[in-house]
């Protein structure tokens, strides 16, 4: 079943015109980026931060998991991977699962902390999300890596535009871009600020008291 799917997937893959993609993946780019920027102004005490562009996401995650290959020395317990998708659209939406045949379950860590954010501030009217298909978090969660992808819906649906040519600069939500852009830096914030309780060290236990008996 599994070779039955991936076939229909490269033929689809190859027959496939080339499309502007302006939402998908243009906006979640500029959304890195201006995450970054504002990251660099105030940096994180406590992490140590890398802008990666992988390409190739419809390629079956090409990009991804040649990085993922690349970079194996990569410490699971350490090592948080933050996948921003497609934000010019809608509200964001984290996603808690993703796969075609075996559905991957998101880190829950990483999990709880969205879901902090979404009740804590409602102007990013975030929500959970699940999805059949692929993105660059999957390379990364099955090779054991702590991973959560970050996308822009409307219902649960991505733009009308999605894989079309009329996926344009000119179509893109630049309002849903600066949501996503202020819920990513928040979420990278919420990690700093739990990697320092992890790193702080224990306080030293107390003094015992021992009660002596006179004599």
């Amino acid at each position: 079943m599994l070779l039955i799917v991936s076939l229909f997937l490269l033929i689809d893959i190859a027959l496939s015109e080339i499309v502007p993609g302006a939402y998908d993946n243009a906006s979640g780019v500029a959304t890195v980026l201006s995450a970054a920027e504002q990251l660099e102004r105030e940096p994180p005490a406590n992490l140590d931060i890398w802008v990666v562009l992988t390409g190739s996401e419809e390629s079956h995650c090409e990009g991804m998991r040649s990085f993922v290959k690349a970079h194996r020395d990569m410490d699971p317990a350490t090592t948080l991977i933050v996948n921003v998708d497609q934000t010019g659209y809608g509200t964001v939406h984290y996603l808690v699962t993703e796969g075609a045949l075996i559905s991957y379950p998101m880190d829950a860590e990483l999990v709880e902390l969205c879901q902090a954010l979404a009740a804590s501030d409602p102007r990013y009217a975030a929500h959970p999300a699940r999805t059949s298909l692929q993105t660059d978090a999957l390379p990364a969660l099955i090779r054991g890596r702590r991973a959560i992808s970050l996308t822009g819906l409307a219902d649960g649906l991505p733009a009308g535009t999605y894989h079309t040519h009329d996926d344009v600069p000119e179509n893109v939500d630049g309002e849903a871009m600066t949501r996503a852009t202020d819920f990513t830096v928040a979420l990278v914030r919420l990690i700093d600020r739990g990697a320092g309780r992890s790193a702080a060290p224990s306080p030293p236990p107390p003094d015992a008291i021992v009660a002596r008996p006179e004599a």
